[in-house]
C-alpha cells in the first residue's frame, strides 16, 4: 500500500449479553452496532468499540434492513464472528480475522 492510499477501517464493538430471554441468548460476539439499551429481557454492554482495518476491496455499507453490514469485493454481505476473541469476517472464500488499526 503506498501513502496515498488510506487504510479502511471499521468500528467493531465486542458485545457481551449477560441476560436474554433464552439461555443462548447470554454471551460475548462482535458487531457493528453498539449494545443498546437494557430491557426487561436483555441486559448486557460493550467495549465502547474498536477500529479494525479492512482488507482491500471490502467495504461497510447499509443493508436493506437499514442496518450496517461489512461486504466482500463480490458485494456479498459477510457474517461477524468471535474467533478466539478476535472479530473474524466469514466470506465464501473462508474465515478471515481482523487486525486492530495500530
Amino acid at each position: 500500500m503506498n501513502e496515498a492510499q488510506e487504510e479502511k477501517t471499521v468500528t467493531i464493538y465486542k458485545v457481551t449479553c449477560t441476560k436474554g430471554y433464552q439461555i443462548t441468548d447470554k454471551g460475548t460476539g462482535f458487531s457493528l452496532a453498539p449494545w443498546g439499551r437494557n430491557t426487561d429481557y436483555f441486559e448486557g454492554f460493550d467495549d465502547g468499540g474498536k477500529e479494525y482495518v479492512l482488507l482491500d476491496g471490502y467495504h461497510v455499507a447499509e443493508s436493506n434492513s437499514g442496518s450496517l453490514e461489512i461486504y466482500d469485493p463480490a458485494n456479498q454481505r459477510c457474517a461477524i464472528t468471535n474467533r478466539f476473541g478476535k472479530p473474524c469476517i466469514v466470506t465464501n472464500r473462508g474465515a478471515i480475522t481482523l487486525k486492530r488499526k495500530n
